[in-house]
């Protein structure tokens, strides 16, 4: 994962959640995941996934999940009210399964606003 640089956006932590459950259920069986976790057919839920806190940072991050590969990192930046930052900015298939249903980090971030009013 390319951590060099950030796509910033700005999103409700509601909304961030639902861009992680979004690219875990778009991630596949791909990765070396498949060998140690039998792949899931769950659909997850933005209350599944909950945030990694320290004195530094605030971030949604996910390697593997339940066999899929996913390798997305959400973090908030602070200073500016829901301001958040993506990586990796060039998502690649072979490490981050989503990225063929959503092949940039734009399309990832509007999955979580498809149906929306």
């Amino acid at each position: 994962m390319n951590r060099d640089k950030t796509f910033t956006f700005q999103a409700t932590e509601e909304k961030v959640k639902e861009i992680i459950a979004n690219a875990v259920n778009a991630s596949g069986r791909n990765g070396l995941g498949i060998f140690a976790f039998r792949v899931s057919d769950k659909v997850y839920t933005p209350e599944d996934f909950h945030p990694h806190e320290t004195d530094t940072e605030y971030k949604y991050s996910v390697d593997y999940h339940d066999g899929r590969m996913v390798k997305i990192e959400i973090k908030k930046m602070y200073g500016i009210d829901n301001c958040w930052g993506f990586s990796p900015t060039t998502p690649d298939p072979r490490y981050q399964g989503w990225a063929n249903t959503y092949p940039t980090p734009r399309e990832m971030i509007l999955s979580a606003y498809e149906g929306s009013e």
